[in-house]
């Protein structure tokens, strides 16, 4: 069963960019409610509106994010949008995917 979780806390931090450059496990995890269950799901949306050579990157926080995949798969380009699977893997990490 699919659930929709507010996540305000985490946008708020991304209508500001320069003022924050990356997520912590513990702040995903108060935003999914405090305690998701292990395999717990989200989608997390970046859409660059940038015009051009301004690209967005997600960054893993000091601890407990880790980010799966190629080299690069971070990146949204400018112009560009890009679609993360986030996986609660423990009771302390989160892990994203490229969709």
């Amino acid at each position: 069963m699919q659930q929709r979780v507010a996540v305000a806390p985490l946008m708020h931090a991304l209508d500001r960019p320069l003022h924050r450059d990356a997520f912590m496990q513990c702040e995903i995890v108060a935003a999914l409610g405090g305690t998701p269950a292990i395999g717990t799901t989200f989608e997390l949306t970046f859409v660059n509106v940038a015009a051009a050579t301004h690209p967005m990157v997600l960054t893993a926080g000091a601890s407990g994010v880790t980010l799966a995949g190629v080299a690069g798969m971070a990146t949204v380009a400018a112009a560009s949008s890009a679609t993360f699977l986030g996986r609660v893997t423990t009771a302390s990490t989160v892990t994203f995917y490229r969709m």
